[in-house]
């Protein structure tokens, strides 16, 4: 199983790169999904907090 994933990975690299990979764009796409991610859950945590003071307000 795991060397049909590895084979597959290999595939396309070799169709969409032509066998080269830019390792720092790699990198970049990774940080910007991580950046992205963090980034959510800041904002899920907002509306929690949001939320919450909404109900504290009402209960006072």
């Amino acid at each position: 199983m795991l060397s049909k994933v590895l084979n597959s990975r290999e595939d396309y690299r070799m169709g969409i790169c032509g066998g080269q990979t830019n390792l720092s764009t790699v990198r970049l796409n990774h940080a910007a999904a991580d950046g992205y991610l963090l980034a959510k859950v800041f904002q899920m945590l907002q509306q929690e907090i949001d939320l919450f003071s909404e109900e504290i307000g009402q209960r006072v």
